[in-house]
């Protein structure tokens, strides 16, 4: 369940990052399987390539002769939050960003559900995968499909919600607005915004909760 990439720049990473995330996030709608949801998580880091050479092959036992400085960095932040996002070392210096800054938001605290981080960017490949002109769609039809999945527990149970792949749902749809909100015009902010906001108390998302 886990893929590690590496590569000594980051601005060949993001383009097929934002496409694998948006591959996967799209075959949930495809296939009209409720149960089929992969929800990609990633981090982005940087080290120093350690050669080990004393682990050996054997018929029980496969390893790879490097490790890496970078790799429990990257455990820890790709599981700080759920839903599919994708956050990076916060000890990456700024010139690895050049050229692509629009597309990280520096989070000052982050928020949602799981461990504090400070001074974490955060990758909005929803921008790069979709565009400024897709994106509103495409967030519109994720809160369609965010709000179907409400609509089937009324109530929700905190722990049901939380625990289990609502949270997915909920962080990515969060990811979806915000980037949204930086990259599509003001009319297209506006439609967006708006129409995502309950329309009666009757609501089952009027609730603050959701």
């Amino acid at each position: 369940d886990t893929a590690i990439i590496t590569c000594p720049k980051l601005g060949p990473l993001l383009r097929p990052i934002a496409e694998l995330f948006g591959f996967f996030l799209e075959l949930q709608n495809k296939t009209g399987d409720d149960d089929l949801r992969i929800w990609l998580r990633a981090a982005i880091s940087h080290g120093s390539v350690l050669e080990v050479a004393h682990l050996q092959q054997s018929e029980r036992v496969r390893t790879i002769p490097l490790l890496d400085t970078s790799l429990p960095v990257a455990y820890h932040l790709e599981s700080v939050r759920k839903g599919s996002r994708v956050f990076v070392d916060p000890k990456m210096k700024d010139t690895a960003f050049s050229g692509y800054e629009k597309y990280f938001f520096k989070w000052k605290q982050i928020t949602g559900l799981g461990h504090p981080v400070a001074g974490v960017r955060e990758f909005l490949w929803p921008a790069m995968r979709y565009g400024s002109e897709n994106l509103a769609k495409k967030t519109l039809e994720f809160h369609g499909g965010w709000s179907r999945e409400l609509r089937r527990r009324r109530p929700w149970a905190k722990d049901d919600y939380n625990y289990g792949g609502m949270l997915h749902f909920d962080e990515t749809l969060k990811l979806f607005i915000r980037t949204c909100a930086l990259f599509c015009s003001d009319s297209q902010n506006r439609r967006v915004m708006l129409s995502i906001l309950p329309k009666s108390r009757q609501e089952h998302h009027a609730n603050i909760e959701y």
